[in-house]
């Protein structure tokens, strides 16, 4: 299982507002899914590239809440290559970011 903190949490929630903002398709089912990025090839010796993308509830994913909401899933396989990190958001020059740290 994955470890969320509230800042990432915070950081999603203000994802998923900005999308709504935009005209996506966001509903109350709807969250940010965290999956493996297609087609992304790195040869970087096995590391999978993660990307993020909007989404609804399947069986068997990890379900992150906030406030009442839905902002985050992870399929099992995700979670399960996961286990034991932590989804922290972090300040940075750009604004802030979400890493993934063990």
């Amino acid at each position: 299982m994955v470890s969320v903190t509230t800042e990432a949490k915070d950081l999603l929630q203000d994802i998923l507002q900005q999308a709504r903002e935009q005209g996506a398709a966001v509903d109350d089912e709807t969250s940010i899914r965290l999956a493996p990025a297609t087609g992304e090839a790195d040869g970087s010796g096995g590391q999978v590239a993660l990307g993020l993308m909007l989404d609804r509830p399947q069986e068997g994913d990890q379900v992150i809440e906030h406030n009442g909401k839905k902002v985050l899933l992870i399929d099992s396989t995700t979670s399960d290559l996961l286990e034991g990190s932590t989804l922290d958001a972090v300040s940075t020059p750009e604004g802030k970011r979400l890493t993934i740290s063990r």
